[in-house]
């Protein structure tokens, strides 16, 4: 892949590699042009991921994306810019195997619905959110839902002020011990948060006075 320019549909690239534990080059892989990255790696049986050097500025559908077998362990989306992305059903991810996902320096879409739960939830362990940019972002409900192996999440970069809906946003993190929340993780007035931590034991809850008399179940 080194040096190649992509097409501007680069659907079911990689799909398959099921053969192939490294793909050389990625980093160099110029994406400028892409707007449809569905199932890109679906199958793929490599052990890392690693995609933060990649311009998806223009990407539009990353539609089953990382459909990943039980082999990949680490997936480094940081940098990536999601913010056109229209169609997103990236994270059914059925990998037992994957521990981390990093996040560091994206920019997230406007709806993260089920964005880390994709069904079952992510299993791994961790979930790298340093410096991550949520301005556009209006829908978070379900969006750490089930992901029960995590322990911890600092999210103290994120910015909530036109978040809508956080309903079930932590549910079921059953091993979530500690949430770092930022001064921007406000509560809009007219946002929901039915069942916000429901089976979530992190004694951390946000507080400020836009969450005066607010209800998380």
């Amino acid at each position: 892949t080194n040096g190649i320019k992509a097409n501007e549909d680069s659907s079911w690239l990689f799909q398959g590699f099921t053969n192939v534990t490294n793909i050389e080059g990625l980093e160099n892989f110029d994406t400028s042009n892409v707007t449809n990255m569905t199932a890109m790696f679906s199958g793929s049986n490599v052990k890392e991921i690693d995609l933060s050097s990649w311009n998806t500025r223009n990407v539009k559908i990353i539609d089953g994306m990382f459909n990943l077998r039980a082999s990949v362990r680490i997936l480094n989306l940081s940098n990536f810019d999601f913010s056109n992305v229209s169609s997103k059903n990236l994270w059914l991810i059925p990998s037992s195997g994957l521990e981390t996902i990093n996040m560091s320096n994206a920019i997230l879409p406007k709806d993260c619905n089920g964005f880390f739960s994709g069904g079952p939830g992510f299993k791994g362990t961790y979930i790298i959110l340093t410096n991550v940019d949520t301005n556009n972002v209006t829908d978070m409900s379900y969006m750490f839902a089930g992901a029960s192996n995590v322990q911890e999440l600092d999210l103290s970069s994120f910015d909530t002020g036109n978040v809508t809906n956080m309903n079930n946003m932590f549910a079921g993190t059953v091993s979530l011990q500690s949430i770092t929340f930022g001064s921007n993780f406000v509560h809009k007035s007219d946002a929901t948060t039915s069942g916000m931590f429901s089976g979530c034991p992190a004694p951390e809850r946000p507080t400020g006075d836009t969450w005066q008399d607010v209800s998380f179940d």
